[in-house]
Parts: structure tokens; sequence; C-alpha cells
């Protein structure tokens, strides 16, 4: 395997030193997040203020998230797993709907394995919303048969 070679940036001034170290700081909200918002308002002046803001949130939940999928392992754990599964088939085809299913059922029973392998608590997502997810899917995996079984037969799909 090959090393990974280091994305980490070196700060050129002292507001952008100061915004790494407020953003590695996990939970922090209220006047530090205004402050970095500000700080990322000065560096994109011409960007409008709410798109710089969506994509503090957006970074925010992304790291929420990403906790619950990959925390103690890669931050692309969950699509590296999943994917290290679906390759076992190599013959599905990606443009059925009911493997996209499976694919979504898969990143919901993989990060509750992670959780359990790793012993983590979930920030976002709890197990037990996870597994109803599961339930729908497998609602939704029926109801797409059914579709099929009636398109086969020729009867009208509602």
């Amino acid at each position: 395997m090959a090393k990974q070679q280091s994305s980490e940036v070196k700060p050129e001034t002292q507001d952008e030193a100061e915004l790494g170290q407020k953003m590695a700081v996990q939970g922090k909200g209220g006047a530090e997040q205004e402050e970095m918002i500000e700080v990322l308002q000065k560096f994109f002046p011409f960007a409008h203020p709410q798109f710089i803001e969506i994509c503090f949130e957006q970074m925010e939940l992304h790291n929420r998230k990403n906790h619950d999928y990959a925390a103690g392992g890669s931050a692309l754990g969950n699509f590296e797993r999943v994917a290290q599964i679906f390759a076992l088939y190599p013959n599905l085809r990606l443009s059925d709907p009911e493997v996209v299913l499976w694919a979504y059922n898969m990143k919901q029973i993989d990060a509750v394995l992670w959780a359990m392998n790793t012993g983590m608590e979930a920030m976002v997502e709890s197990k037990k919303p996870r597994l109803m997810d599961n339930g729908v899917y497998s609602i939704i995996a029926v109801i797409l048969d059914a579709v099929a079984v009636a398109q086969e037969k020729g009867v009208p799909v509602v």
C-alpha cells in the first residue's frame, strides 16, 4: 500500500493559524463560530456571506457524521468497507434501483457495525434509527420486487 502524503497546508498568517486551531476543536459554536466565519469572509471577500455560513454548517455536519461512520479509522472508511462488500458481486447493475437500495442499506449496517467494533457512541444517528432505516429499506425492497413482477406480467404499476 502506498504511503499517504500529508495534505497539511501550513498557515501563512496568524489569522489562518488561529482559524486552523479553532476549527480543530469539535463542538464549539457561538462566538467562536462567528469569529471563524468572519475570518473566512476576510479570506473570501467576494463570496456571499450566506455561502460561507452554509459551507461552515456543512463542515460541522460532515464532521459529526464522519465521526459516526469512521471515528478511529479512515475518513473514507464507510465507503471503503461497503465498496469491498459490493466488489464481491461484480455482476450487479448499479443502475438497478434495488441495488441502490441495498447500497444504502449496507451504509447503515456498516455504521452500526463500525460503532460496535470501535465501541464509540454515535454523534448524529444512533443504532435504533439506523436499524429503523433498514426496516424501511426492506419494505421498499418488497415493493420493488412486487413492481418488477407486475411489470413482467404486464400489469399496470401504481
